[in-house]
């Protein structure tokens, strides 16, 4: 087998094994929420789905619980239970639309904006790290670069 693909291989494997409990990036969150303990202690059990979501409503301020499972790429009764365990610890409040009572919406506390600011500063220092990477290298190569890693995401077995 060639021996770059067997890299490519174990590269992409390391990076997915880094979305664990204690990667990098939520301890990188942590650290910069530690003066909000309430917020802190919350953290530390959250998922990367479940900061992925928190971000997502507060990007979109008030949001139907319905319209979630499509912009997260999650499943109906995951974003439910989800949004349930939110709720229990203070991470976001549920409300019924006034026009429709059966249409739940929800918006994050001051507890989950702590948790969603977090991860948009974590964002933009990645986003930072990335751009001094690529800035050092030829456009031609960053373009060929994008292209290849298209090509995977792409990939179908």
């Amino acid at each position: 087998m060639n021996e770059n693909v067997n890299t490519i291989i174990n590269y992409i494997g390391d990076m997915l094994n880094r979305d664990s409990i204690n990667d990098e990036e939520k301890l990188w969150m942590e650290s910069h929420i530690k003066d909000h303990e309430k917020a802190y202690n919350l953290l530390k059990k959250l998922k990367t789905s479940d900061i992925h979501l928190i971000s997502i409503i507060n990007r979109k301020g008030t949001i139907s619980v319905k319209k979630l499972p499509k912009l997260s790429k999650m499943s109906q009764p995951t974003v439910s239970r989800t949004i349930k365990r939110f709720a229990e610890n203070d991470i976001l409040n549920r409300y019924y639309k006034v026009q429709n009572s059966k249409e739940t919406v929800v918006a994050l506390t001051i507890t989950g904006k702590i948790i969603a600011m977090a991860h948009v500063d974590l964002e933009k220092q990645i986003y930072k790290n990335l751009d001094n990477i690529l800035s050092s290298y030829p456009k031609r190569d960053v373009d060929t670069f994008i292209e290849i890693l298209n090509k995977i995401k792409n990939l179908r077995v």
